[in-house]
């Protein structure tokens, strides 16, 4: 939802097992150890004597193993595409166009979307265009520039097709 995705998918797959060796130690517990010594006196009386020895209980480590599974995720994010404009999808010229034509300036028609205002135009993939009514494209990106600034109006594309000059007029959506 933050980036706008309608339907996410998402898919793993194995990639791999580690299996490794983990310590784990254990601590012993405490040894006591009592002694008792008893003497007789000379008078025959009995003396014992009680001594407590304790020993503290040592760290014993075991190791145990582990297996692990790793996965690989791959997350697709699938979005609504707003109604285009005009519906076109338009690149920058290649350098063989630009060489070809003798311009730095223009866009090259990839993809004409169907049922959208360039369709029923005409305008057809491979078509360049050169001016968006009587301003020149420079770019791309230029080219959306002045397409946002005539939402709604009639504008007339100037461009060759086939090596020969045409112009398209066409609402923009």
């Amino acid at each position: 939802k933050a980036i706008g995705a309608a339907i996410v998918i998402l898919k793993s797959k194995y990639a791999r097992t580690k299996t490794e060796s983990i310590p784990y130690s254990i601590k012993q517990p405490d040894q006591t150890t009592t002694i008792r010594e008893t003497k007789v006196k000379p008078n025959k009386k009995e003396v014992t004597r009680e001594q407590k020895i304790t020993i503290e209980g040592e760290y014993q480590t075991v190791y145990l193993q582990q297996s692990t599974d790793y996965y690989d995720y791959t997350a697709t994010f699938w979005a609504k595409l707003q109604t285009p404009k005009l519906g076109l999808f338009i690149t920058d010229l290649t350098a063989e166009q630009k060489q070809q034509l003798q311009t730095n300036r223009g866009v090259a028609v990839k993809i004409v979307i169907k049922d959208t205002p360039a369709f029923w135009a005409d305008i057809l993939p491979g078509d360049i265009f050169l001016q968006f009514n009587d301003e020149r494209i420079n770019e791309k990106k230029h080219f959306f520039k002045l397409l946002s600034t005539h939402s709604g109006q009639e504008i007339t594309l100037h461009g060759i097709r086939n090596g020969k000059n045409f112009s398209v007029k066409v609402k923009v959506g």
